[in-house]
């Protein structure tokens, strides 16, 4: 379901826009005096004065951990790397790219047998429970995020090289996995067979 059939079937009214930055856009946001706003699928820097148009800011989904993986694509370089987990964020964004401040953090471990299209699934699984608690914080008057004290690397999509490395990583890792499955199910001690006999 996209964003304009939810709100059509939820009864909420839709805007929309070719030009956010438009003062007209601006001045429909800043009509219906808005707490916040979410911004959802979308990819890229959102600027001044959109960053401003709400007094809590606008909310949006990063799928990694902001400390060590910023840019994207979403759980790829943390399969490169061979990394055991990674972290998903609920940020107040900010000028620039995935430099916001969290809002609701988690890390999902990555597991032997993961890919790209599985760790993406498992992603969007949190996002719906990581929002609604991102929402209840930035509702509580006294709640203070804590700004991030260092940033990591901004990564971009892959070239050649480095996706052919990617699928033979994932390839090997899985194999591993599944050897480590199999030498764990031969040291299992068998298991013992009842027989039950019927008397007359």
């Amino acid at each position: 379901m996209d964003v304009e059939e939810f709100c059509r079937e939820q009864d909420i009214e839709c805007l929309e826009t070719g030009s956010p930055y438009s003062l007209r856009t601006r001045a429909q946001i800043r009509a219906r005096h808005l707490d916040l706003m979410v911004l959802l699928g979308g990819f890229g820097i959102i600027r001044e004065p959109l960053l401003s148009a709400c007094p809590k800011g606008i909310l949006s989904y990063h799928h990694g951990d902001m400390r060590k993986y910023r840019g994207m694509p979403p759980g790829l370089w943390e399969l490169y790397h061979g990394e055991k987990e990674i972290g998903i964020t609920v940020q107040r964004i900010a000028a620039g790219l995935d430099c916001g401040v969290p809002i609701v953090e988690k890390h999902l471990p990555i597991h032997p047998h993961d890919t790209l299209g599985t760790l993406k699934a498992r992603l969007r699984q949190e996002d719906e429970d990581m929002l609604y608690a991102a929402l209840k914080k930035v509702a509580d008057p006294s709640f203070q995020p804590t700004p991030l004290q260092s940033l990591g690397k901004v990564y971009t999509f892959p070239n050649l090289r480095q996706w052919l490395v990617l699928n033979l990583r994932i390839a090997a890792r899985r194999r591993r996995g599944t050897r480590a499955t199999r030498s764990a199910e031969d040291r299992q001690p068998p298991r013992q067979q009842a027989v039950v006999k019927a008397h007359d």
